[in-house]
């Protein structure tokens, strides 16, 4: 077994190999406190992969992934998800593009990136985790970083979520929570038990009504982010 703390909860993970998370995660339980989340890797685990994914990466890059989805689909019975998207800190506020594989959440972080250059941090390029703690929707890195590597120690209240477009015309427009709602369980693990899938509707919920929800439609010029930019801060928190 190991111990990791995640989003500042004590994560234990018992798997046959070793796990490759960043060192900065691994803690030691010094205190043998019970850990918040305990999940066992099995093999059970492997074979939702199939056998063709079994001989193209190695067994530790696959229990990687599964220790990803066994941990995320705990989150939701504490008040946290694990969302597939790109989280970034800039000007005091937490920013996180949302959008379905292959439209372009890496490439308007690096647009955001270069627009702003040293003034922003990218908190996790693939999956932060949000946790409502006080009644507010606090953001996290987590060691899943997808193949950038892309994340840092940074820790911020969650402001905005952006839901990413592809558009010829770039634009920024304010939506409804429950307009994002959709766009933004898409992007979570869904749980198959009832009471799990329900604490992940309702947290999902609650850091929705906590933030700006906005639809970003863009292209891949640094017109987007200077127009995404400039809308969002445009709007007090």
């Amino acid at each position: 077994m190991a111990f990791y703390r995640i989003a500042d909860f004590l994560v234990e993970i018992n798997s046959d190999e070793v796990l490759l998370i960043k060192e900065r995660f691994k803690t030691d339980n010094c205190s043998a406190a019970a850990p918040d989340i305990s999940v066992t890797i099995t093999d059970d685990d492997f074979k939702v992969f199939g056998s063709n994914m079994l001989q193209m990466y190695s067994r530790e890059y696959i229990e990687r992934i599964a220790a990803c989805n066994r941990v995320g689909l705990e989150l939701p019975k504490h008040g946290a998800v694990l969302l597939h998207g790109s989280a970034v800190y800039t000007g005091g506020r937490a920013v996180v593009f949302i959008a379905d594989s292959g439209v372009g959440k890496t490439t308007h972080t690096r647009l955001w990136q270069e627009y702003l250059g040293d003034e922003l941090t990218i908190i996790n390029g693939d999956k932060p985790i949000v946790r409502m703690r006080g009644g507010e929707p606090i953001i996290y890195s987590s060691p899943w970083t997808g193949k950038e590597g892309d994340e840092s120690d940074t820790v911020a209240r969650l402001t905005d979520v952006c839901v990413l477009t592809r558009s010829e015309r770039n634009y920024t427009v304010p939506i409804e929570p429950t307009v994002c709602i959709d766009e933004f369980m898409r992007q979570l693990l869904h749980p198959t038990d009832p009471i799990t899938a329900l604490a992940t509707l309702d947290t999902a919920d609650k850091i929705l009504s906590s933030v700006n929800c906005w639809r970003i439609g863009c292209n891949i010029s640094l017109e987007a982010a200077e127009t995404a930019y400039k809308a969002i801060f445009a709007k007090k928190q």
